[in-house]
């Protein structure tokens, strides 16, 4: 049966997780004076497992701690929400942080530090004073810009630029691919335009590799829905094969057959990148075929590909395609 302190602590305890639920999960014992309850509390919860330091200052619930761990991209927000709230003046999550946030396509899974960006004049010295714990990321990189120019928002309790702003600063670290898929992401999802990203590239020309997102900018597409496509429509490009539409709907006599990933409608061709496995049971399998034949009833051939062969053997994908225009009667 609880003690009496025990109980008191568990009060607390419930009071700031509810507190700091709005801050993804951390907050300063400072702040907790709002809420009537004594600074000198923290020592207790900490001993008591309760509490876990994450940064100088910076605290969170064992429970949210132990949640993240579990995952590389909870915990990697959790730590930049700590370093966030750490900072003397406002700071968002920028470049591939704020990609991580906005689950834009990032090649290794989660940033392998922090990325951030203050106000132009900001105090960099709260960036030295971190907690040495196995829970934290090594490594904080930080960016000063005038935060008239950047569209800022808040994300699941952390302030980051804005979806757009988060893929053009992204790309600035990565390969071509992945800078051509993250504008390619938000020209499909976010509704922006070339003339937006542009304007961005130019807001942060200074950010060493904008001058090369700026140059690949104009193979952006709206249309691809996935990295997997992006790569696709690249190696394609990169083949000498023609353009094809993206999201094309095909119709028979009998109505809309279905959207293909890419078509090349002149000469019968939809192609249909696999990424996974989109078919979990044995009447969508039937429907799917039943989908295919009227898409061949209707005059086209199609080829697939997937992650493996487009990243592996790309010729032999390329090769696939010269087949089907040789079979399509369209074509012919």
């Amino acid at each position: 049966m609880p003690t009496p302190k025990q109980e008191f602590l568990d009060s607390i305890r419930e009071q700031v997780f509810t507190y700091a639920h709005n801050r993804a999960g951390v907050f300063m014992p400072h702040e907790l004076t709002a809420l009537g309850i004594d600074t000198g509390i923290t020592k207790t919860m900490v001993r008591s497992r309760r509490w876990r330091k994450l940064r100088y200052g910076v605290y969170t619930d064992q429970l949210t701690l132990d949640q993240a761990t579990g995952s590389p991209d909870k915990l990697h927000e959790l730590n930049l929400a700590a370093a966030i709230v750490s900072l003397r003046g406002p700071a968002a999550a920028f470049g591939r942080s704020a990609a991580l946030l906005h689950s834009l396509p990032l090649p290794d899974g989660k940033p392998h530090q922090l990325e951030l960006v203050r106000n132009a004049g900001a105090d960099l010295r709260a960036l030295n004073d971190r907690v040495r714990n196995s829970h934290a990321l090594p490594d904080v990189h930080t960016r000063t810009h005038n935060f008239e120019l950047i569209d800022l928002e808040v994300l699941r309790g952390v302030p980051t630029v804005s979806r757009p702003w988060a893929a053009v600063t992204a790309a600035c670290r990565l390969p071509r691919n992945y800078q051509v898929g993250l504008l390619d992401s938000v020209l499909w999802e976010s509704g922006s335009t070339h003339a937006e990203l542009d304007a961005i590239c130019e807001k942060t020309i200074n950010v060493r590799g904008m001058r090369e997102v700026r140059r690949v900018l104009p193979l952006a597409r709206d249309g691809a829905q996935t990295i997997l496509e992006t790569i696709s429509r690249l190696t394609f490009k990169d083949h000498d094969l023609p353009e094809p539409t993206l999201q094309e709907k095909i119709y028979d006599s009998h109505g809309l057959v279905g959207i293909a990933d890419f078509a090349w409608i002149s000469l019968g061709i939809i192609g249909e990148a696999d990424g996974a496995i989109k078919y979990t049971d044995a009447a969508s399998l039937i429907e799917e075929r039943r989908r295919e034949q009227r898409i061949k009833d209707a005059g086209f051939e199609i080829f697939r590909w997937t992650w493996r062969e487009i990243h592996n053997d790309p010729r032999r994908v390329v090769a696939r395609f010269t087949r089907a225009v040789h079979s399509s009667r369209r074509a012919a």
